[in-house]
């Protein structure tokens, strides 16, 4: 796990000084975590190359634009900011099927 998550330059996604930032980089952590363990699961290994595959992935997919929005509604919003959040990350997965 420290392998995978040193391998990663976590400043290129976000920050956390923000209660906006902190929710991309949160949301952003739970898309990669999900998508590495599906490459993981079809090879298993030590190696922390599907996390760091995952974290490109994200970085050029539509999901790293798609989320910002959402977060905005929520940060303006007088809603259960935990529940939106996992529902943002569940609506911009990067599933291979």
């Amino acid at each position: 796990v420290k392998d995978a998550l040193e391998c990663i330059d976590w400043s290129s996604i976000g920050n956390t000084k923000t209660f906006q930032g902190a929710a991309f980089l949160s949301i952003a952590t739970a898309i990669i975590a999900e998508h590495s363990f599906f490459i993981w699961k079809q090879a298993p290994s030590k190696s922390p190359n599907p996390f760091k595959i995952s974290f490109d992935k994200f970085k050029s997919s539509a999901a790293f634009y798609n989320i910002q929005n959402p977060i905005q509604r929520v940060d303006q919003a007088n809603t259960e900011v935990v529940s939106e959040i996992v529902k943002i990350a569940l609506d911009n997965c990067l599933r291979e099927f």
